[in-house]
């Protein structure tokens, strides 16, 4: 196994790990520090690297690593989005059975 620890791919994968952390339901309170968020998006990232599969994207300039991360950002706010969802169907469950 060959390890890709190409800049771009980080990137990528930081774009992701953030949007997940900034949207994501307990760490996106107003309590938890925002230096807290980037170091756990930071970590998840560097773990999250060395197991991806390589890719061969090079970026011709600096719009198409913007559009590819901003790509990435979306898809992880849909991630916590639906990870939100999920919380909030719990949550109404417990108070259906509450009530």
């Amino acid at each position: 196994m060959t390890l890709d620890l190409s800049p771009w791919n980080f990137f990528l994968v930081f774009g992701r790990t953030s949007a997940l952390i900034a949207f994501f339901p307990m760490l996106s309170e107003l309590q938890t520090p925002k230096i807290l968020r980037v170091g756990v998006a930071l970590w998840l990232s560097l773990a999250v690297l060395p197991i991806i599969p390589p890719s061969s994207y090079q970026p011709a300039n600096l719009p198409d690593l913007a559009l590819a991360v901003g790509l990435e950002v979306l898809v992880g706010a849909l991630f916590a989005f639906t990870i939100r969802l999920v919380f909030s169907g719990i949550l109404l469950g417990a108070q259906w059975i509450d009530a």
